[in-house]
């Protein structure tokens, strides 16, 4: 696990506002890679995301701790799917070298409204 070495403060503004105040009513595809902040930006986005605006979901999801206090797939799995999102699939996993434990992956969510049309999509296009 790492340690944090340094804090600093940014500005912040939530995916919900961002929409808000753009007038973006839809968004296609929501990518996150953001080193164990994934499950907060999500919350930043939930009505978007209640409301079915992101039709998909890719991010990256930690099921061994690597960050302090991060959450793990299951919080992020659980959260999007109180939200009407269904896991699609893994991809690009990595295991730990001398256990062989999963310790991350990058994984895709579908909103249940566009499930099945995203999904024979990205059988053509997604290949691990």
């Amino acid at each position: 696990m790492l340690n944090t070495s340094k804090k600093i403060t940014v500005d912040l503004v939530t995916i919900d506002q961002f929409c808000e105040t753009q007038n973006i009513n839809q968004i296609d595809l929501l990518k996150l890679d953001i080193q164990g902040g994934e499950l907060d930006a999500l919350k930043g986005a939930e009505r978007c995301l209640e409301q079915g605006k992101v039709s998909l979901v890719y991010t990256e999801v930690f099921f061994t701790p690597y960050y302090n206090e991060q959450p793990l797939f299951g919080d992020i799995s659980n959260y999007l799917s109180s939200k009407g999102y269904i896991l699609h699939e893994f991809y690009y996993p990595s295991f730990n070298g001398s256990t062989g434990r999963l310790q991350w992956a990058d994984c895709i969510f579908l909103h249940k409204k566009y499930y099945n049309r995203h999904r024979e999509l990205l059988k053509s296009y997604m290949k691990p």
